[in-house]
């Protein structure tokens, strides 16, 4: 039904990465990173993420990477733990922890408690000076996606069209993560 260029057929690429028999980090995870660079361009929120499983520099991604959940819901958990503790909410360290457990959790599919982390993550991130901040759109993205996942395609769309706002303010009409925002926009706008 969607073509190899579709951000939901990368997703299910690296779903099939950590669900194989055997599951590694390795060139499906590569795979999934490039085209996730490719689609939603460098600095997209979800190619970030796609490139951290690619080559994952944390035990919580290493753990997601190869498909043991529980272990990064763990880990995750005590990552946000240990932020408030040392940054307190009110840091961007402490949000990006958030937005970090919140996609283990959309991962899990327990969609209300990843719907509940991003939405923390992104009214922490509308308190912090300096605003808007990138974690915010990754924040955006993620309650887009659980939408999504839930089959709320009308707020989804409202969703993706304030992260497309945010991306205009920060980042201006031209740059490749407005372009991307705006992207994924039409996407789902087409599909529906």
């Amino acid at each position: 039904m969607l073509d190899d260029a579709h951000p939901e057929t990368v997703a299910a690429l690296n779903g099939v990465a950590r669900s194989a028999a055997t599951p590694q980090v390795g060139a499906l995870h590569q795979q999934g990173a490039e085209l996730y660079a490719r689609i939603l361009g460098p600095s997209h929120p979800d190619t970030l993420i796609a490139q951290r499983e690619a080559a994952p520099d944390d035990p919580a991604t290493a753990c997601l990477a190869v498909g043991d959940l529980a272990g990064a819901r763990a880990l995750s958990e005590q990552a946000v733990a240990d932020c408030v503790e040392r940054h307190g909410e009110a840091d961007l360290r402490t949000v990006a922890a958030l937005n970090d457990l919140a996609m283990v959790l959309r991962e899990q599919r327990d969609l209300t408690a990843a719907y509940r982390m991003y939405e923390r993550a992104a009214e922490l991130c509308g308190r912090l000076p300096g605003g808007p901040h990138p974690q915010h759109l990754v924040a955006g993205n993620g309650i887009a996606r659980v939408m999504l996942l839930q089959g709320d395609v009308a707020n989804a769309a409202t969703e993706l069209a304030a992260v497309l706002d945010v991306c205009v303010v920060r980042y201006g009409e031209q740059h490749p993560e407005t372009a991307a925002a705006r992207q994924n926009l039409d996407r789902l706008e087409a599909a529906s």
